[in-house]
């Protein structure tokens, strides 16, 4: 699967999208930056302008794609400016998750919008607001199959992989394990309200 992941090619990725959404493409594909997963741009024949992800396998289950949709889908209800994904127009269950492949893939329509950087305490007050609004959107809602970042479930696994496959220089790898034991000791111990 990982090869299908970094060998997708254009009509793989057409042909995902057409069987999922049973439109036509007019075969423009633009790559977008994504860190983790494969997205790119289509448009259609009529025009419209979608987004392709294709989730990185071995990552993310579909119950844990799905999570992320509901998640999307409640903050839209919330009106909170989020671009949920496209059910398949061919499916008989509103499914958000295509699959092709052996790779999951989800479908949206492309909006334009603006980024937002931050410079000010407005702009940090801003983004507050829009994290805190997320927060009220999900609260009836919980998902079981995403990952929670914890220290116990991603921080201690994640420094124990760079310490056991010798990714820190040996000079540093004392210093660094005594920092993070120190940090991630003091988070397990902490309130998380004083990180707020």
């Amino acid at each position: 699967m990982p090869n299908q992941f970094s060998s997708l090619t254009p009509d793989s990725i057409l042909s995902a999208a057409e069987n999922f959404t049973g439109e036509k493409f007019d075969g423009t594909i633009t790559p977008y930056n994504s860190y983790v997963n494969r997205v790119f741009g289509l448009t259609g024949e009529d025009g419209r302008d979608y987004v392709i992800k294709f989730y990185r396998p071995g990552r993310w289950s579909r119950d844990a794609v799905l999570d992320e949709h509901k998640f999307l889908a409640d903050c839209s209800a919330a009106e909170v400016p989020v671009v949920p994904p496209l059910s398949s127009s061919l499916s008989g269950d509103e499914a958000t998750v295509g699959s092709a492949e052996g790779l999951y893939f989800a479908v949206f329509p492309r909006l334009r919008a603006r980024t937002f950087d931050i410079y000010t305490d407005e702009d940090w007050v801003r983004t507050g607001r829009a994290v805190g609004r997320m927060h009220i959107a999900a609260r009836d809602r919980t998902a079981p199959h995403r990952l929670q970042c914890t220290p116990q479930q991603t921080t201690i696994p994640y420094i124990t992989m760079l310490l056991n496959q010798n990714l820190v220089t040996p000079e540093l790898q004392q210093e660094f394990t005594g920092v993070c034991v120190e940090h991630v000791v003091e988070c397990i111990a902490a309130d998380p309200c004083e990180f707020l």
